[in-house]
């Protein structure tokens, strides 16, 4: 009961509430910044050729890469690195949880 008549004092006091009387004219300047902001960013858009030149350069990059990771070949200079891992018995197994440091 107590809960019920709370609700209704809460809708009451709702109906006496006057409603807040806005500038009539914030919308149309809000329109007018908004139609402002839309003609600076249209002005300043990138011309389509550098957009294509840009995307070219990128897609040559990428392929002299690849070309160069496929053709390349492990250096000989790896395997006194490798010889001096293996050696220690750090070769193979990178996992600290099953490494046996008590040898």
């Amino acid at each position: 009961m107590k809960k019920e008549k709370w609700i209704d004092d809460i809708i009451r006091s709702g109906k006496n509430i006057q409603p807040v009387e806005a500038n009539p004219f914030l919308a149309t300047r809000v329109e007018a910044k908004l139609h402002l902001l839309s003609e600076k960013v249209t002005s300043s858009q990138i011309p389509i050729r550098w957009v294509y030149a840009s995307a070219f350069a990128m897609m040559a990059l990428l392929i002299i890469n690849v070309v160069l990771w496929n053709h390349s070949t492990p250096s000989p200079k790896n395997a006194g690195i490798q010889q001096v891992m293996q050696e220690y018995g750090w070769g193979g197994n990178n996992d600290l949880y099953t490494m046996n440091f008590s040898k």
